[in-house]
């Protein structure tokens, strides 16, 4: 479960099944903002852990998947803008996760 805490509330932003993937903001993340959501397993669960090196390649083709330049997809990931519903779309398809868990995690990110 991924999940975001406002005061004493927990949002849960988004429930991930098998082979999905979380924390990949962190490595894009040079500015050393803090996480915007946590992560919490429900069952029993086997963790990959990668290097950011490992990751840097399709970050790359990830601008290019989604159809926007390398400059624009650090600022969206950084939170210099939100998540409109075009966009949401294209990050479901890309990445999992509900169009709708993409537009509310990027108003749970705390302020730039």
């Amino acid at each position: 479960m991924i999940f975001s805490e406002s005061g004493d509330k927990e949002i849960t932003l988004s429930i991930l099944g098998p082979g999905k993937i979380f924390g990949e903001i962190a490595f894009l993340n040079k500015a050393g903002e803090t996480r915007s959501a946590s992560a919490r397993a429900l069952e029993e669960t086997e963790l990959e852990v990668w290097h950011p090196s490992m990751l840097s390649g399709e970050y790359h083709e990830a601008a290019d998947g989604l159809g926007v330049s390398r400059k624009t997809l650090s600022a969206l990931l950084n939170g210099r803008f939100g998540i409109s519903p075009e966009m949401a779309i294209r990050l479901s398809k890309a990445f999992g996760g509900s169009a709708e868990s993409w537009v509310t995690q990027s108003k749970c990110r705390p302020p730039s």
